[in-house]
């Protein structure tokens, strides 16, 4: 699996919307979406340098580079985890507002909706 410099893309004035975007490609390929599970990480010193399976908030930590402590990525991950969130609450009509128990309870092509559904809501 090729590497991905995320941190790079965040320092490119990256908001909410493109953490969501990153997030979504980080998991787009089924083998890399994990079920009941936050899934792996690699870490490196740039960030996050490599993944293994990963649940769809693994994808937003990866994105947003857990490691980091400045404010702002930990308010970008803030917001794309409720933008998820709420994406989750539509598409189950309300049934559910755990990100993690979707993920684990749907297909991976509902999990790409509900990205696609945040997606379309961060951009206001």
């Amino acid at each position: 699996m090729k590497p991905i410099d995320i941190t790079a893309k965040l320092n490119e004035g990256t908001d909410v919307t493109m953490a969501l975007i990153e997030a979504k490609a980080l998991i787009a390929d089924p083998d890399d979406w994990s079920e009941h599970g936050y899934g792996l990480a690699v870490y490196g010193p740039g960030g996050c340098i490599g993944y293994q399976t990963k649940c769809a908030i693994a994808a937003i930590d990866c994105a947003t580079v857990l490691r980091s402590d400045t404010y702002e990525r930990r308010a970008i991950r803030g917001d794309a985890y409720a933008f998820l969130q709420r994406a989750v609450t539509a598409i189950t009509d309300g049934e559910t507002q755990n990100i993690a128990k979707f993920n684990d309870t749907h297909s991976h092509a509902d999990v790409m909706e509900a990205f696609d559904l945040a997606i379309r809501m961060s951009r206001g």
